[in-house]
């Protein structure tokens, strides 16, 4: 690992990002005074009002976007009920941002993450930049998650006319684990959308460095946070405590 040597110039694009206090299934939310919105696009798998999967908590010290995800939370997107990728079913509590990270623009996308309980199962995802949409099937260019607490950076690479959507690869070889998340850890997303490369920072250390990614031509790069991780019988209740989220366009 490396620690950062240069600097950026940031245009600031967009303000923070979290939620209205208030909780829908399916729905938009705006922090008031602030221009940009996430949306729930799937819905909650949990909405009740003593354990719901998605809570907000808002005080004179700080303001945070809590995912909780318990056992036989299956996600209410369209495929998290089918059996897939050596899971039964999948279970899932997330937002992503409204709208897409312009083409052929290079972003920072930041935040402080608290992963205050779990983790300790298989592949669980706490960021992705996905590229789906209405018009495109197409699999995240990047997945952040641990897997049994060991971190796993995910690159999407190997697309072609045989394979259309690609596989991921992991490209972190430092040994992160659970016990370096149980207190606020700040990242830093660096996405090259011109030289199709990511580069990424936890706490000003580089974890890695332009490395490369693949998407299909159809897709449209967006940022989502929260809980995504493959249902069994052995999966526990996991918590990931978000703040200061923040997308920023890189000058040229």
């Amino acid at each position: 690992m490396q620690t950062r040597k240069y600097s950026y110039i940031i245009k600031i694009t967009t303000c923070i990002l979290f939620l209205f206090p208030a909780f829908e299934s399916i729905g938009s939310y705006k922090g008031k005074n602030w221009n940009v919105t996430l949306i729930d696009s799937c819905g909650m798998p949990d909405t009740s009002k003593m354990t719901r999967s998605i809570k907000w908590k808002d005080d004179s010290k700080k303001t945070e976007l809590i995912f909780t995800l318990n056992r036989g939370d299956i996600g209410k997107c369209t495929t998290d009920s089918d059996p897939r990728h050596n899971a039964p079913y999948w279970e899932r509590a997330e937002v992503r941002q409204e709208g897409n990270l312009e083409e052929n623009k290079n972003f920072v996308i930041k935040f402080d993450i608290n992963l205050s309980e779990g983790f300790s199962s298989e592949r669980e995802t706490f960021f992705q930049i996905h590229a789906s949409n209405n018009m495109c099937s197409a699999a995240p260019v990047l997945m952040m998650k641990l897997n049994y607490g060991k971190l796993i950076i995910e690159l999407l690479e190997g697309i072609s006319d045989d394979n259309e959507n690609g596989n991921h690869r992991n490209k972190y070889e430092g040994n992160l684990s659970i016990h370096d998340f149980k207190n606020y850890n700040s990242f830093e997303v660096l996405v090259n959308q011109k030289e199709k490369n990511i580069t990424i920072f936890k706490d000003d250390v580089m974890l890695i460095e332009n490395q490369q990614y693949q998407q299909k031509t159809c897709s449209k790069l967006y940022s989502k946070f929260g809980i995504y991780r493959p249902g069994n019988e052995n999966t526990k209740r996991s918590i990931a405590i978000y703040k200061n989220i923040s997308i920023r366009e890189l000058s040229n």
